[in-house]
């Protein structure tokens, strides 16, 4: 592997494996104190959290819980559940989770989180099962919103520091303007950024940025 090969797998903003402690939680940040009520084994027995994509939903699920099927199966050595993006479960996989959720209620030491694009209310008219739509509901219920550009700024500080970076406070006012704001895109443009300054031997500026996105734009 050439030297400049070696340069460009240098993430700059590497993902990091997802945690309370790595989540910019700008407006939501009751959401994340019921996350951190969960971790330590109390809080509420159901949470259903939603939102638009990229908003960090998978993210705190994940912080939380890790490496479990689409729709669990009950389990008593189990303390915690999750369940992403339940607009996307099938009649089955629906079915699934009535009936985790009926154990989960009738296990008091455990605890479920749910996640979906929007509100139990909305999922109901949309078509989904009520007896699934209702239990949700009766949980709490927390909308995810998504970063304002004050908080996208703290996110882009705190992943330049993990990686022994800085960002000049210009570029970090720009790239909070002007770039989106959608998590999974956000990881996806950095990663990309980066790996562009890195081959062109030159520190991530404004004007680089600008540069960089002209050629993707022709590109695409």
């Amino acid at each position: 592997m050439t030297s400049e090969n070696l340069q460009l797998v240098l993430s700059f903003f590497q993902t990091e494996a997802p945690t309370l402690d790595n989540f910019i939680a700008g407006r939501n940040i009751d959401a994340v104190n019921v996350f951190r009520e969960l971790a330590t084994g109390i809080g509420p027995q159901i949470v259903y959290v939603f939102g638009g994509p990229g908003v960090g939903k998978t993210h705190l699920l994940k912080s939380l819980v890790k490496n479990q099927e689409k729709v669990p199966v009950f389990d008593e050595k189990i303390k915690i559940y999750a369940v992403d993006d339940v607009q996307k479960l099938n009649d089955e996989e629906l079915a699934g989770l009535f009936e985790l959720i009926n154990q989960v209620r009738a296990h008091s030491n455990t605890h479920l989180i749910v996640s979906g694009d929007r509100s139990p209310m909305s999922l109901k008219t949309s078509g989904m099962r009520e007896d699934v739509t209702s239990r949700l509901g009766w949980g709490t219920v927390l909308e995810i919103e998504p970063l304002s550009d004050d908080d996208r700024g703290l996110l882009f500080i705190h992943r330049a520091r993990n990686n022994g970076l800085t960002l000049s406070d210009d570029v970090i006012n720009w790239m909070s303007t002007y770039l989106p704001r959608d998590l999974r895109t956000l990881s996806v443009l950095f990663e990309e950024l980066d790996n562009y300054s890195l081959s062109k031997g030159r520190a991530i500026t404004i004007p680089l940025i600008k540069e960089w996105l002209n050629k993707t734009q022709q590109t695409n």
